[in-house]
């Protein structure tokens, strides 16, 4: 015997979310359209029904999230002179990994 089962409900906040189509694209800290205007309709793979429309990302596109984070980077190295800078281990920040012989800190 076959059971009928309620369709999914989406939380309110995903509904509002994605009732915003088409939803843009984040480079450089702010929503964007692709420099195109390109839009592709995603859809829910169990009923084919669309769920949203998103941004298609191009070339120029890339170019410019390439910018924006390199940009990004060099503000947040500015004025640092890399003496302190360390790889991240185990989810520390740098600055609790002790020095020692085979250190990861890097030499400018």
């Amino acid at each position: 015997m076959a059971t009928a089962t309620a369709p999914a409900r989406l939380l309110p906040e995903v509904e509002k979310f994605l009732s915003e189509s088409p939803l843009k694209s984040v480079i450089g800290g702010k929503d964007v359209a692709s420099a195109t205007g390109e839009t592709m309709a995603t859809r829910d793979p169990g009923t084919g029904e669309p769920i949203a429309e998103f941004a298609v990302l191009g070339a120029a596109d890339v170019d410019r999230a390439v910018k924006a984070a390199a940009d990004a980077f060099k503000k947040a190295l500015k004025g640092d002179s890399g003496d302190d800078r360390t790889l991240p281990a185990d989810g520390n920040t740098g600055d609790k990994v002790p020095k020692s012989e085979g250190s990861t800190t890097r030499q400018a």
